[in-house]
């Protein structure tokens, strides 16, 4: 157990206020806290946090080894003063631990490591996540309603920044959840991409030929005079002359006759 400077209790809450949640994260703010406690509480010996998900109590943040193996006493037992104000975000004092009948085994463990006393302050982190600030001391009767005062307001400007801290880190969790699976997505455009231009190769369409130009066959040579268009004929091509075709003229057709057929005789020959 070391020996640290007193804080004013003013400085404390102003460098609780003063931590941006984008430099630190939230084991170094727990920690944070418990260094601070310790200073700025009177009385106090060790400081643990301990944060209580569900019904799944850890020690987050702890000062000395004392604090840490206190708190291990009471999850083993399943009761003890931090998981009571944890459960019900309220204060609990131990004047005596050598004296204490709510939790007699726990208290006995207490007094033989040299914790004579305790106060516990609940910590209302997040609407799943509640918590406790837990200080020991190795004197009895150690804290008087000065140091309760003092510990319940440092337990709240702690909550505050507990709460904030929580709240960000779930924040850049999804966030960073987020960016992931946009690009895990856009790897998979890419590769839905690559697929389909093997499968459907690009079609290039060309421009074709301008108006008033013939297009080239592949097995068809070259006209050997220009092309001045459909319109544009030359003079010189019969086909194009105005020129009426000849008439034969053919003699009419005989009518017969309504007498009777005149009869053609031989002539002799002298």
């Amino acid at each position: 157990m070391t020996h640290v400077e007193p804080m004013d209790p003013h400085e404390a809450f102003a460098e609780l206020g003063r931590i941006r949640l984008a430099d630190v994260d939230l084991d170094a703010l727990l920690d944070r806290i418990a260094q601070l406690a310790k200073r700025t509480i009177p009385g106090a010996s060790e400081v643990s946090v301990t944060l209580l998900h569900g019904n799944k109590p850890q020690t987050a943040a702890f000062t000395g080894e004392l604090a840490r193996a206190l708190d291990e006493k009471q999850y083993e037992r399943g009761y003890g003063p931090c998981l009571q104000a944890a459960e019900s975000t309220s204060s609990l004092i131990v004047p005596d631990t050598s004296s204490e009948q709510r939790w007699p085994g726990w208290a006995q463990t207490a007094a033989q490591a040299g914790a004579h006393s305790s106060l516990s302050v609940g910590l209302p982190v997040h609407e799943h996540v509640t918590g406790a600030l837990n200080i020991y001391a190795t004197t009895s009767n150690a804290f008087d309603d000065d140091a309760i005062a003092i510990a319940q307001t440092f337990a709240g400007f702690a909550a505050v920044g507990l709460a904030n801290a929580h709240l960000y880190e779930t924040q850049a969790t999804l966030a960073g959840h987020m960016q992931k699976a946009m690009e895990n997505r856009a790897g998979l455009t890419d590769h839905t991409e690559r697929v389909r231009s093997r499968l459907h190769p690009p079609v290039h369409v060309g421009v074709g030929p301008a108006v008033g130009q013939v297009p080239v066959h592949p097995h068809r040579p070259l006209l050997s005079r220009p092309v001045r268009g459909p319109l544009t004929p030359r003079v010189s091509d019969p086909i194009y002359h105005d020129v009426p075709l000849p008439v034969t003229a053919r003699a009419p057709p005989t009518v017969a006759s309504a007498g009777p057929t005149p009869v053609r005789t031989a002539s002799r020959r002298p």
